[in-house]
C-alpha cells in the first residue's frame, strides 16, 4: 500500500520532502523520490546521535528502519516511523557527567569529544 509522506526539514538549508513509499514492495515515487532511492544505495547513512552512522540492509526499501534513517537525519520523523529509528549500543557513558558518592567525576556523553 502506497503511503503519501510530506516531510518537513530539521536543519535550515534543507527543504521538506516529498515522496510516496510502498513498505511492501519497496516503490518509491513523487517529488523527492529520486533523493531517497540514492541514498538506500549509499550502504550506510548518517545517524542520530553524532558521529554515529547506521549501515543500510540489503533492501533498504523495504524496511521502516532504514527508511527511518534515511529520512531521519535531516527531516522530521513521520509518526508511523519514530519507533523504528534505530538506537546506538550502550557505549557505558551516561547521558550527563556527575560527581558519584566519592567525589569521583564521571564523564558523560555531554563532555565526551568524539
Amino acid at each position: 500500500m502506497m503511503k503519501h509522506y510530506e516531510i518537513q526539514s530539521t536543519v535550515w538549508h534543507k527543504k521538506p520532502i516529498v515522496f510516496d513509499w510502498d513498505e511492501s514492495t519497496g516503490e518509491v515515487k513523487g517529488q523527492d523520490a529520486e533523493k531517497i532511492k540514492d541514498m538506500a544505495t549509499w550502504g550506510s547513512v548518517y545517524a542520530h546521535p553524532c558521529p554515529w552512522s547506521w549501515t543500510l540492509s540489503a533492501d533498504p526499501l523495504k524496511s521502516k528502519t532504514d527508511m527511518a534513517v534515511i529520512i531521519g537525519w535531516e527531516h522530521r520523523l513521520p509518526p508511523d516511523l519514530i519507533d523504528f529509528y534505530p538506537k546506538p549500543e550502550d557505549d557505558g557513558f551516561p547521558d550527563v557527567t556527575y560527581v558519584d558518592e566519592d567525589g569521583i567525576t564521571v564523564i558523560g556523553r555531554d563532555e565526551v569529544c568524539y
